[in-house]
């Protein structure tokens, strides 16, 4: 089911078969998003535990349950955005006009609190698209616009500048977005910056979307985003690409002889899988994911939350970067992967979506801003898989539809950061 890669030698091992074997994810069946399915992992679900299941459960299906409560109850056009106190795990919803909270229940929902705001979601993201698409005409000869986000908890658009921060910046913007409440905030170029590396080659501190492979297994997969908890920075990948804790993880590949493949670090953490398919590797990780086979570029800090009808990019190491994603369904929790907090993303018929060793790769998008949203985690459809080119050769099994675990619950999990 998932998209791991067997090392050449291993066709027979279980990376292999997980792939080939998965059943497919058919029909949603529950109001909470159950997807029907039928399959079995290749880790049994003893591995984790009934208290680290509730707690992504509590994220997935809580929150998510009880917003869609309360944007069906709230006047329309008045959701001015929500956001989770992490503290306290309260749900809180902005709204620009007076509403009565919903009847909730209070074994299934999650603690609400109503904020009254000025500026609705809409408005704000109206005016963000018309800061970003714009912001070639509004920097400075010093300073870039590198990201333009809503800050829901703040009920403001926020303005990533990379460069001096002036008041002149400050007055263009504001003359585009009158009656907008700005933050204008420090942000690193989205650039390309270009070293002597590559996503077979890489160096530390590593990127997402470049080969790493498990020393126990041989199975190959693809870093993703660089976080960090407290001042301890890990790599994030796929769950299922290991199948304990202290497994040795390299950057590199076992079948390219050019390459000298360097230790990256030990699995230190993958006690939500299979509920949650991601898992914390020890390692000097930074914040910039390849979007070529040498370039790589620098990723926000701020998780993207993506949305039905919106696109994303896919960029394991594998399959390269592939963009144009239509997401179908959010939220999703899957009985044949035994996972919460995955989303459904679609290319066009016969194309590359991802395949086998992108497991763990990053799943982002590219405007406005680099942002991530998520990790692969495998096909919708095994059945339908199709035959691509492998790396450094032979075929392997990819698919154009896509399941991708949530870059929300893995952060909320691990209590971490990105970089």
């Amino acid at each position: 089911m998932r998209l791991a890669h067997a090392h050449s030698v291993q066709q027979s091992g279980a990376y292999v078969r997980k792939f080939g074997a998965a059943a497919l994810l058919l029909a949603l069946c529950s109001s909470v998003g159950v997807i029907a399915t039928s399959g079995t992992p290749a880790t049994a679900a003893g591995d984790a535990t009934s208290a680290s299941r509730a707690r992504t459960d509590e994220l997935t299906l809580r929150t998510g349950q009880t917003l869609a409560k309360v944007k069906a109850s709230i006047p329309s056009g008045s959701y001015a955005g929500a956001y989770v106190d992490p503290s306290s795990g309260t749900l809180r919803v902005l709204v620009t006009q007076q509403a009565k909270a919903p009847a909730l229940d209070t074994r299934a929902d999650a603690p609400l609190e109503l904020v009254k705001a000025r500026y609705s979601l809409a408005y704000l993201e109206q005016r963000m698209g018309e800061v970003f698409a714009a912001r070639e005409k509004l920097n400075g000869k010093n300073s870039r616009i590198v990201s333009v986000d809503v800050d829901e908890a703040a009920n403001s658009l926020q303005v990533a500048v990379d460069g001096p921060i002036d008041a002149a910046l400050r007055g263009r913007i504001t003359r585009l977005a009158p009656d907008t409440p700005l933050e204008l905030v420090q942000g690193n170029s989205f650039a390309p910056q270009r070293y002597a590396g590559s996503r077979v080659d890489d160096f530390a501190p590593w990127s997402a979307g470049v080969f790493i492979y498990n020393k126990t297994t041989g199975g190959g997969c693809s870093s993703g985003p660089g976080v960090h908890v407290g001042s301890t920075k890990y790599m994030v990948t796929a769950a299922h690409c290991a199948t304990a804790t202290g497994q040795q993880f390299y950057q590199g590949h076992q079948d390219v002889p050019s390459v000298t493949p360097e230790l990256v670090g030990t699995v230190a953490n993958r006690s939500g899988y299979p509920n949650l398919d991601a898992m914390l590797v020890n390692g000097n990780t930074a914040n910039t994911v390849y979007r070529s086979w040498y370039n790589f570029y620098t990723a926000s800090s701020a998780p993207w939350e993506s949305l039905t009808g919106q696109t994303v990019c896919t960029g394991g190491a594998y399959s390269g970067e592939r963009c144009g994603l239509v997401i179908g369904q959010t939220n999703v929790c899957s009985d044949s992967l035994r996972s919460c907090g995955l989303t459904i993303a679609t290319g066009p018929v016969n194309t590359v979506a991802a395949g086998e060793g992108d497991s763990g790769g990053p799943v982002y998008i590219t405007a406005p801003g680099l942002r991530y949203s998520g990790i692969v985690t495998g096909p919708v459809n095994p059945a339908n898989s199709i035959t691509c080119l492998n790396y450094p050769s032979g075929l392997r099994s990819c698919s154009n539809a896509i399941v991708f675990t949530r870059i929300q619950n893995i952060l909320a999990y691990f209590g971490a950061s990105l970089n």
